[in-house]
């Protein structure tokens, strides 16, 4: 079992269990086939990551992206969330998204700063 960001998410993956919004309201039920649909309605509802069945022990794609970050951004990032609580789901998603326009700045020639 894996929990898979919401952008990694595809069609035809199976939820291990109920996929619950911020109130507690089932929106899927546990073992649903995703659709197009249902990945729709979670980004609506934000929710950012989905618990899924392991699909032929394939690698959890959030790990190892984590794992191939250069030195040099993991220290970066580190510095700049120093003072927020990682354990915060909000936090952890911003942390994401500032380390995905960071490897877009470089991959486009490194215009712009932090």
């Amino acid at each position: 079992m894996s929990s898979i960001h919401i952008e990694d998410l595809q069609e035809g993956m199976v939820v291990k269990g109920e996929v619950r919004d911020p109130r507690g309201r089932v929106i899927l039920e546990a073992n649903s086939v995703l659709t197009f649909r249902h990945i729709k309605t979670f980004k609506s509802w934000g929710i950012t990551a989905v618990e899924v069945c392991d699909v032929g022990g394939s690698v959890d794609p959030i790990k190892e992206k984590k794992n191939d970050l250069p030195e040099a951004l993991k220290e970066e990032m580190s510095q700049l969330f120093r003072y927020s609580n990682p354990k915060s789901e909000m936090v952890r998603e911003l942390f994401r998204l500032c380390v995905k326009r960071k490897l877009n700045q470089k991959k486009e020639g490194g215009a712009g700063g932090s």
